[in-house]
C-alpha cells in the first residue's frame, strides 16, 4: 500500500523499518514523493489485520450475525427470511445473491468470519469476513426483536503487500492519516509517530481496539 502526497514536508524522516514484534514488521520508503508501506513477516498481513484480531464470544447477536453469512457463503438464501426484520424479507433474494457474487469474485471464496466488536445495546454488530484475496467488514443491524434490518459493508482491504493505495489526506505533525483505510463511516487510520530527545523518529502508533505500538528499527 502506498501513500501519496502533495506537501512539502519533508517525507524522508518517516522511511525506515519499524517493527511490532518478531513477526510482524513495516518497511517504509520513498519515491517521487510518495510514501509506501509493505508489511513484512512470514504471512500476508496488513495494519488492519494487526488491529481488529478479537474474536466476541457467543451469544444471541452475534450468533445471527454469524448466521447470515453462513446463509450467504452457503446460497441458502431462502432461510435470510427467518432471521430478517420484515423489510428485509421482502426484499428479493436476487439483491443478495448479487451481492455476495460480487464479493465472491473481487474476493475469492471466504475461508473465515467472526464478531469483533458490538454497540453496548446490541444494535450493531460488526462482522470481519475474510476471504481468499482480502478482508471486509460487515456492520450488521439489529431491531429491538434482534431481527435483522441492515447491513453495510466497508471497502475491502487486499492481503497483498501492496494492493492498497491511498492518498495522505494531510500531515498535522507527526501523524499521517490515510482516508478510509479502515472503515470510512466509522474510523480513518491514523499512524502517530513518536521522537527522541534528539528530534528522532523512534517509532509509531496507532489505536484502533487497542493501542498498537511500531519501534524504528
Amino acid at each position: 500500500m502506498s501513500l501519496v502526497s502533495n506537501n512539502t514536508l519533508d517525507l524522508q524522516q518517516y522511511v525506515g523499518r519499524y517493527a511490532f514484534d518478531d513477526d510482524h514488521q513495516i518497511a517504509i520508503t520513498l519515491k517521487d514523493n510518495t510514501l509506501k508501506i509493505n508489511t513484512i513477516g512470514l504471512k500476508n498481513w496488513t495494519l488492519y489485520n494487526l488491529a481488529q484480531v478479537t474474536h466476541l464470544p457467543p451469544d444471541q447477536f452475534t450468533d445471527t450475525a454469524t448466521k447470515l453469512f453462513n446463509l450467504f457463503n452457503n446460497n441458502n438464501l431462502t432461510k435470510l427470511a427467518e432471521i430478517f426484520d420484515e423489510q428485509m424479507a421482502s426484499a428479493p433474494l436476487d439483491v443478495f445473491q448479487g451481492f455476495w457474487q460480487q464479493l465472491e469474485a473481487e474476493l475469492g471464496a471466504l475461508e473465515n468470519h467472526y464478531s469483533f466488536s458490538k454497540s453496548n445495546d446490541n444494535d450493531e454488530i460488526q462482522q470481519r469476513l475474510i476471504f481468499e484475496k482480502g478482508i471486509v467488514d460487515m456492520s450488521v443491524f439489529f431491531d429491538k426483536d434482534g431481527k435483522i434490518k441492515g447491513i453495510q459493508n466497508s471497502s475491502p482491504i487486499p492481503k497483498e503487500e501492496n494492493g492498497f493505495t491511498s492518498k495522505l489526506l494531510s500531515i498535522e505533525g507527526d501523524k499521517l492519516l490515510i482516508d478510509g483505510y479502515v472503515i470510512k463511516q466509522h474510523q480513518d487510520l491514523t499512524l502517530k509517530f513518536t521522537r527522541n530527545n534528539k528530534n528522532q523518529i523512534t517509532g509509531f502508533s496507532y489505536n484502533q481496539m487497542v493501542e498498537h505500538q511500531a519501534i524504528k528499527q
